[in-house]
């Protein structure tokens, strides 16, 4: 928020106009002593603009004795004072320059790295990105593959689990085979079954399946006694 001035044109305007009413020059200095306040920029640039409003600055005794007197060359009146004033306001104004020149470098600056930081930022975000990218793209395809060979595995425990199981059956049926031939159609025929071997008399295995067949219909304990004489 910007704060008001502590002095008005008006002020400005009155304090000059007494000022030459009192035969004397305005000057900012004088003006601001009048006041008793304001800073000499503000009056400066106040007196200026009210300076075109005030009236003729001549005391009446200066005007009767140029009057009265003969023409003659007037050199012109330098106001020493108010040389100083301006000579020390554009000291001022210099200054100020100076060290608005100087923010405005530092700021320039400051702007400038800020600048660089955000574009470096960027790069590094946009690397960072790609990375993540390829990353999440690794990760998917790794849990793909992983879920392939979990499938695949549980797939190959079951036909193991079914391969045992027929193993174990087999190994059953093979026994109770054994058993049977053993208890019905005696040891050579046996011996000939696990050489790889038929038997020579095909009726005799026949008659060793009926008689196995009948046992376990009459009596279910054959098997068992098959199995144990096996």
């Amino acid at each position: 928020m910007v704060r008001a001035p502590s002095i008005t044109e008006d002020d400005v305007t009155q304090a000059a106009k007494d000022l030459l009413a009192a035969g004397r020059e305005p000057s900012v200095r004088l003006v601001r002593e009048r006041l008793g306040k304001g800073s000499n920029t503000t009056i400066d640039n106040m007196l200026k603009r009210v300076r075109p409003l005030l009236p003729e600055a001549a005391p009446k005794a200066a005007v009767a004795i140029v009057a009265n007197a003969a023409p003659v060359a007037v050199a012109p009146v330098v106001d020493t004072t108010r040389l100083a004033e301006m000579e020390a306001l554009l000291g001022e104004e210099r200054g100020r320059v100076v060290e608005l020149r100087r923010q405005i470098e530092a700021l320039t600056g400051e702007r400038d790295k800020a600048l660089a930081d955000l574009a470096d930022a960027l790069s590094k975000a946009k690397v960072a990105k790609a990375e993540a990218t390829a990353a999440n793209r690794a990760m998917a395809k790794a849990e793909e593959t992983l879920e392939r060979e979990a499938l695949a595995r549980a797939a190959a425990e079951e036909q193991v689990r079914r391969i045992n199981k027929l193993m174990t059956a087999d190994a059953a049926h093979v026994a109770r085979l054994r058993a049977y031939l053993q208890a019905f159609g005696g040891a050579d025929t046996l011996a000939q079954a696990e050489a790889g071997l038929a038997p020579a008399d095909t009726d005799q295995l026949a008659a060793v399946a009926r008689a196995a067949q009948a046992a376990e219909a009459a009596d279910p304990k054959a098997k068992a006694r098959a199995k144990k004489g096996g």
